[in-house]
């Protein structure tokens, strides 16, 4: 009997590691550093020592076949993206999605639940800083350098010691607000990882729902309301169409004066619905991709050229170009079956997965070299959730 608690135990701590190590997959080594690198190896030993030997892990072995797939395919985009590290695409990424594949629904549920609570509690305390620097005052920050870009805005900024970064000058204009920025690389994180976590219907109380909210709207990304746009298009048409974009476009067009604000959300989704603009893709960009694509030969074509080809032809470019010329057709195919066979191995309702499809194509344009465990672990989250038409909210 003792025994058996403390094996339980155990598991929970496994599920818990786990869920961190999920948390960590989101590459926050921008802000930590060669101490978060080393901390994300020791977490994944542990947790591969006590998942192996310590814990009573009931794996489901139906799906070793999908696991052995998924894994010898990232094992090639990792060569093409040339990202075998211990962040993004690296081996221990590898193996923890070999293990979630593996693992039943009810404990990727857990797993889910964890990894929701762990980020809830980072935005949380991101959220305060973000507060306490835009409203009370400023701490002391550090200047960030910028590559040379022929983009839309020239953009330079600080970095708070919190985490958050202000716009210095855009376009020559000097002001604007602290951007939420927490321990990750990049604001974009934020906006996509809380409108995807949103889509998917893995929330579970209000407060968090509203610190999802919140964090998007503070890191003023774009891609957090063009992501929620298209859910909502899907999930209630009707309602969006009367209420939700009326009053989004009326509270855009409120903030268009604002320094930074107004570049972020006016100017951006103008250009992007009206002009078919990017403000990542650079005039010189989209001469380099006409020319490579009159001149490319069957090798490009199949295969592509590898991670950094395109980089060092264009200062500024967006994802869903870049791919093209790195992974080549069959990266593209492989991506696609992927999150194919991913699906095809729940047994999910496809009318009410239509709007988080929708959502998780938007923001994979945006990132589509990256097959990361939060990334496989939210598509999980979301085809379990689709399975019924409301989650039920617990009480605060």
């Amino acid at each position: 009997m003792v025994v058996r608690d403390v094996r339980q135990k155990v598991s929970t701590v496994v599920l818990f590691l786990f869920a961190l190590l999920a948390f960590f997959s989101l590459n926050p080594y921008f802000r930590w550093g060669v101490l978060g690198g080393l901390l994300n190896v020791i977490l994944a030993v542990v947790f591969m020592y006590l998942f192996l030997f310590r814990s009573r892990v009931n794996i489901k072995l139906k799906n070793l076949h999908l696991a052995i797939f998924i894994t010898m395919a990232s094992l090639y985009l990792g060569w093409t993206w040339n990202a075998f590290h211990v962040g993004i695409l690296g081996p221990i990424n590898l193996l923890l999605i070999f293990c979630l594949i593996l693992l039943p629904d009810t404990a990727q549920k857990d797993l889910g639940e964890k990894f929701l609570r762990i980020y809830i509690v980072f935005i949380f305390i991101s959220l305060c800083s973000w507060f306490f620097n835009n409203f009370i005052f400023s701490l002391p920050s550090f200047p960030v350098p910028q590559p040379n870009t022929k983009s839309v805005a020239e953009i330079t900024y600080r970095v708070s010691i919190l985490g958050e970064i202000i716009p210095i000058t855009v376009n020559s204009v000097k002001g604007g607000l602290y951007r939420l920025l927490g321990v990750f690389d990049e604001p974009g994180v934020v906006g996509t990882t809380s409108a995807l976590i949103i889509a998917s219907k893995m929330w579970k109380t209000k407060f968090q729902l509203i610190i999802l909210y919140l964090s998007g709207l503070a890191a003023m990304s774009a891609a957090f309301v063009v992501i929620l746009l298209v859910y909502f298009s899907f999930s209630k048409p009707i309602r969006s169409f009367f209420i939700f974009f009326p009053f989004g476009a009326f509270l855009i067009w409120l903030t268009k004066d604002l320094p930074y604000v107004g570049y972020l959300f006016y100017t951006k989704l103008t250009h992007l619905v009206f002009e078919g603009k990017s403000n990542r893709v650079s005039q010189g960009a989209s001469e380099f991709f006409v020319q490579y694509n009159d001149d490319i030969n069957w090798y490009q074509f199949l295969f592509g050229n590898g991670y950094g080809y395109v980089a060092k032809h264009v200062d500024d470019i967006s994802s869903w170009q870049v791919v093209w010329g790195d992974r080549g057709i069959i990266g593209l195919i492989l991506l696609f079956m992927v999150f194919g066979l991913l699906y095809l191995s729940k047994s999910t309702n496809f009318k009410n997965m239509i709007p988080f499809l929708g959502a998780f194509f938007v923001s994979f344009l945006q990132r589509p070299s990256i097959l990361s465990l939060n990334i496989i672990l939210i598509f999980f989250m979301a085809m379990m959730f689709s399975q019924s038409k409301k989650l039920p909210i617990e009480k605060c």
